[in-house]
Formats: structure tokens, sequence, C-alpha cells
């Protein structure tokens, strides 16, 4: 995906069934860049699930890749109130430069971590 192969990126990891919070991560984020790119509501559903299953399940839940999907999940889900609740906590742990929020048009783009781009 460093390229912009979305789609391939996508077809590698479709039939992978989750077992590591990175694969999660990883279809997470395959299924929505591939959903941003086709304008897909089932593809971002699906990214937001597999965030989400991530971000709260009880071992990940208090780690950085775990609120990282948390937030991702919010963004998908166009919850940007809830992150504005956590900003300061996303800000400090993760070094994320949050504008206030309506300040961006998409809320796909409004924290941007060096790390963790959508």
């Amino acid at each position: 995906m460093q390229q912009n192969e979305v789609q391939e990126a996508f077809e590698l990891m479709k039939d992978i069934e989750p077992t590591s919070p990175q694969e999660y991560i990883l279809k997470g984020v395959t299924n929505l860049a591939l959903g941003q790119q086709l304008d897909s509501r089932e593809h971002l559903k699906v990214a937001q699930q597999y965030f989400q299953l991530l971000g709260a399940s009880a071992s990940e839940c208090d780690t950085i890749p775990g609120r990282q999907c948390m937030a991702s999940c919010f963004f998908i889900l166009r919850q940007v109130r809830l992150l504005s609740v956590t900003k300061p906590e996303i800000s400090r742990n993760f070094g994320w430069q949050c504008p206030p929020p309506g300040a961006l048009p998409s809320p796909y783009t409004a924290c941007q971590s060096p790390g963790f781009g959508l």
C-alpha cells in the first residue's frame, strides 16, 4: 500500500483470518483504504468492525494500537464528539496533532500521527 496498490494489498489479506493484533489492524487498514478508494460503505463497515474488535478487546484496549484502532473506528463512524473527549489523552500518549472537531472537511483526516496514517 505504500505505492498505492490498495487492491493488491486487499487481495493479499482477504483470505487471512486474523489471529494477532497486527493482522486485525492490517485487515482493517486494507478494508478502509479500499473502502475510501471505491467509496464502498461495505468495506468501510468491515474496517470499522475490525478496528472496534481489536480496540475494545480486554487485552488491547489500553495499548497504543488498541486505542488507535478505537480512534479509527470512531472516525469511520463519524463519532468525532467521542474523539474530542479523548483528544488530550490521544495527543499526550500518542503524539497526535488533533485540530478541533469540525475544523477539517473529512473525519478521516482529523488527527494525523507520524506512524499511523489513514
